[in-house]
């Protein structure tokens, strides 16, 4: 079996700087996107929601109040307004942030299913239950 032949060093030296580049630039990216939020929030728009009347001052004030604890928040009301735009910024103002936001739409699923989905299952506790 041939040996294969080692990298040279320039080609080495290449892809780590390469590399290197490409972690510095979105470490960059990362803080300027941190630094936008910042100065949209405090222009009185966080996610897209714009701060044009009293209700919604009052509905900002509570988004960051609430982003600063640990609660649970439920958030009801018709479809289309905007809840998943409350949900985003809650988890983008929270401690939390730097982790994933998912979203679920809890009415495509169906209710029997509803509590496997957001807190699990054992396997064998109703059928095609495989998970633990």
């Amino acid at each position: 079996m041939p040996l294969k032949k080692a990298p040279s060093c320039s080609r080495v030296h290449t892809k780590f700087s390469l590399r290197l580049a490409k972690a510095v630039k979105h470490h960059r990216l990362q803080a300027e996107n941190r630094q936008l939020k910042e100065k949209l929030a405090e222009a009185g728009e966080i996610n897209g929601i714009v701060d044009n009347c009293r209700a919604l001052t009052g509905l900002l004030t509570q988004i960051r109040q609430v982003a600063g604890t640990d609660a649970t928040v439920l958030i009801r009301g018709e479809s289309g307004t905007g809840k998943e735009l409350i949900a985003r910024a809650i988890h983008d103002f929270s401690t939390r942030s730097t982790g994933p936001f998912i979203a679920v739409n809890l009415g495509a699923l169906p209710e029997t299913l509803l509590e496997s989905e957001l807190f699990g299952h054992e396997k064998g506790s109703f059928i095609g239950a495989s998970r633990f």
